[in-house]
Order: structure tokens, then C-alpha cells, then sequence
């Protein structure tokens, strides 16, 4: 592998919420100019789930493309590997890791930046914010530093985090930073958040790149989720959404409570707040008053809503018809907090 990189760094980003991750790794590599180098084939980790069909014939099966990019720093600073997928696989997740990590460490890489996507019930006119997680102590002071919000406890689903920990294995320093969407459109490809996540990557990274591209397809998204809203909140069960940002003022202070949602647990005042929002209201029925057989079919949507996000949508109204979405907000909130 006959390629000479500086104090390289990996980008990895792949399909998942929002289409964040994929959307900055991509728009990444394409502004910068950056040059496939390598991949990792796919045979061992992927199966043909599906083949598509045109004008009544099936079309050759093909399977998802895991590619590493080089880009070198015309400043001689930093440079880059990028690597994309068009897909995570089912199974043997860690060994795919193992495989990209094995490339990436021939071609000289010293740390590893991950992109995912973090779902909360802001509004699309929001500025997103960027949270984030390291594997080391120094990185997360750098996070820190760059005033990322970092995340206390959870979990990052998905080879977003994976890779992380599959570096650290091996003593390669790594982050992962995480957009913030709106939840109700995880399905929607969002350009606002990442560029939010690619102007921290900046900060991180000392990489100069032009972003006004992404931005101007952000407003025209944006525009499109304002409309998919307004068709929401007519519905007979609207989303929970934050209210918009006012832009005559300094930041709404009515915002207190959704970044209670957010804010780092181990922060005091955070925590009370969370604390005073899982008090029910003396009109809300209490645990002891559900049906056992209620309680089972509330259980049994999240779990499938675990595995399938558009059950959200059916768990949210049942929760509203009985009264109880206010009791199940932080576990309803938990299923699009994760990456994928």
C-alpha cells in the first residue's frame, strides 16, 4: 500500500438516523477531493438481502461497498482517511472493525473520528447541537474544550461505536460526534446537523473546509421538516417538540427543560431536573392502577419499537390515548437517543 500520509486520522461514517453521518463523512471526502486507497471487500461480513428489479428483470445481486479514501493536507498539517459504507453489517460487526482498523493502522492512522446522530425532540429551526464521547481522557478534554456536550452514560448502537472500542483496543485514541435532529424525522436525510458535527470536526481536526454548500441544502430541508411538522401537529397525536428559537431575544428560557434531557447526569442541577419530570401529575393514573395486560402491550411496543422506529409513531399514540406519554418520555426519548 504505497501511500505516504502525515499524522493521519480515520473518518468512518455509515448509513443510519438522519442520514448524519453518512451526509458529513460523504460531503467530507467530496470537498476535500479525497482518493479511494483500499476497501474492505465484503463477502465475509455481508449477505444479498434483496436484488432489484428493472423493466421485469432481476438485476445482478450486488453487495454494499466499504471504501477508504486518502486525502493529503496541501499544508502539510493533517491528513485525512475516510472511509464510508453503504451499509453496516448484520453480524460480525467487531471483526469488520478488526479488518478496517488493520488497513487504516498500515496506513499510518493515529486517532479515529466517528459521525452519528443524536434524535431529540428539538425543533427543525434550532441550531443543532453536538454531542460527543472519547475513549481517552485527553480527547475528552479536547471535546470538552470545543464545548461538545458529552455524553455521561448510554449507549452509541451500531459500528459508529463499535470502531471506538475496536481502536482502543488497540491504543488508538478515538470520538465519536453526534448530531442533533429532530426525532420525529429520522427518516428525512438532514443536512443541518451535519454540519454541525463536520464545524466541530473542523475545530477538532484543524481541517479547513467549505461548508456553504451543505448549509444551503440544509434550508432547503429545513423548509421541508417545517412543513412535515405543521402536517403532524394537525394529526390526533402531534410530536413533543421544543418550541422554536426566537430571534429577537437571547436563547429561550423556555428551553430549560428539554436540556434537562440532555445535560450531563452528573451535573446537579440537571439531575433534579430530570428528577422533577418523572414526578406524575396527581390527575395521572399510577402503575398500580394500569391492567397487567396494559402494562404487557406498552412493554411489548417498545420492544418493538426498539427494533423497528417507525413503531414509534404507533407506541406514541397509544401512550397519548391513555394519558401516560408524560410517565414514558425519558424511555419513549431513550429509543432515538442511540446512533445507528
Amino acid at each position: 500500500m504505497a501511500v505516504h500520509l502525515s499524522d493521519p486520522w480515520l473518518v468512518a461514517a455509515w448509513p443510519g438516523m438522519g442520514g448524519v453521518a453518512l451526509l458529513a463523512g460523504t460531503y467530507l471526502l467530496e470537498k476535500l477531493g479525497a482518493l479511494p486507497v483500499a476497501q474492505v471487500l465484503p463477502d465475509a461480513y455481508f449477505d444479498v438481502q434483496q436484488v432489484k428489479v428493472k423493466d421485469g428483470l432481476v438485476l445482478p445481486a450486488e453487495l454494499p461497498r466499504s471504501t477508504l479514501y486518502a486525502w493529503k493536507d496541501p499544508a502539510g498539517r493533517r491528513d485525512l482517511v475516510i472511509f464510508t459504507s453503504d451499509a453496516q453489517p448484520g453480524g460480525q460487526g467487531y471483526a469488520f472493525c478488526e479488518e478496517l482498523l488493520g488497513t487504516a493502522q498500515e496506513l499510518g492512522v493515529r486517532r479515529i473520528v466517528t459521525f452519528a446522530a443524536m434524535a431529540t425532540p428539538s425543533h427543525p429551526l434550532s441550531a443543532p447541537r453536538v454531542f460527543g464521547v472519547a475513549t481517552h481522557a485527553s480527547v475528552r478534554e479536547e471535546l470538552r474544550g470545543l464545548r461538545v456536550e458529552l455524553l455521561t452514560e448510554g449507549e452509541i448502537s451500531g459500528l459508529n461505536g463499535v470502531l471506538l472500542a475496536a481502536g482502543a483496543a488497540r491504543g488508538i485514541p478515538g470520538a465519536c460526534l453526534l448530531g442533533e435532529f429532530p426525532y420525529f424525522a429520522s427518516t428525512v436525510p438532514n443536512p443541518k446537523p451535519a454540519s454541525s458535527v463536520l464545524r466541530t470536526f473542523m475545530q477538532l481536526s484543524q481541517v479547513e473546509l467549505d461548508l456553504s454548500e451543505i448549509d444551503e441544502q440544509a434550508e432547503v430541508v429545513e423548509d421541508r421538516l417545517l412543513e412535515l411538522l405543521e402536517r403532524l401537529q394537525r394529526s390526533p397525536d402531534p410530536p413533543v417538540v421544543n418550541p422554536p428559537p426566537d430571534p429577537w431575544s437571547q436563547p429561550d428560557p423556555l428551553a430549560g427543560a428539554a436540556e434537562a434531557l440532555v445535560q450531563p447526569l452528573d451535573d446537579p442541577e440537571a439531575r433534579a431536573a430530570l428528577e422533577d419530570e418523572d414526578e406524575p401529575d396527581d390527575d395521572e393514573p399510577d402503575d398500580e392502577a394500569l391492567e397487567r395486560d396494559e402494562r404487557r402491550r406498552i412493554d411489548a411496543l417498545f420492544d418493538a419499537a426498539r427494533g423497528d422506529r417507525d413503531k414509534a409513531l404507533e407506541l406514541k399514540a397509544e401512550l397519548d390515548r391513555r394519558g401516560l406519554f408524560k410517565r414514558y418520555e425519558d424511555r419513549f426519548l431513550d429509543l432515538f437517543r442511540c446512533s445507528e
